[in-house]
């Protein structure tokens, strides 16, 4: 009889944790940018470019390298609470590119990557 109540919590909650994975459309707002979290956590898939990312907090960079002949693609950085901090387009060199995360303080920051096809990818880095 005493473990009525915590049953009844865990079903409670596992039905809650159900319903809001149906909900991840859900829009987290913060002062200036309202970012849906499906365009922000993109998942890996087949018919992505093949794109990875190295943060070295040493000299302040982030190397982003592909495997596929891209030449250019573009970047954002938000914090996390979604404000866009930077944005740019970086160009491929020996399937290479980097950009400095000097402006950046210390944390945690999520990087999107959008290909020319418009293939989307986040990543999250240390700074």
């Amino acid at each position: 009889m005493k473990f009525i109540p915590t049953l009844l919590f865990v079903a409670f909650s596992l039905c809650y944790s159900i319903n809001s994975l149906h909900n991840l459309d859900q829009i987290y707002k913060t002062e200036n940018v309202a970012i849906p979290v499906s365009k922000m956590v993109t998942k890996t898939h087949e018919d992505q470019a093949d794109v990875k990312i190295n943060s070295n907090r040493d000299n302040n960079t982030v190397t982003i390298t592909t495997s596929s002949d891209l030449s250019a693609i573009k970047i954002e950085v938000y914090n996390l609470l979604g404000k866009k901090l930077a944005q740019d387009i970086l160009r491929f060199q020996d399937k290479k590119a980097q950009f400095s995360t000097h402006d950046l303080s210390s944390g945690v920051y999520i990087l999107v990557t959008t290909t020319p096809s418009g293939k989307r990818r986040s990543f999250k880095f240390v700074k």
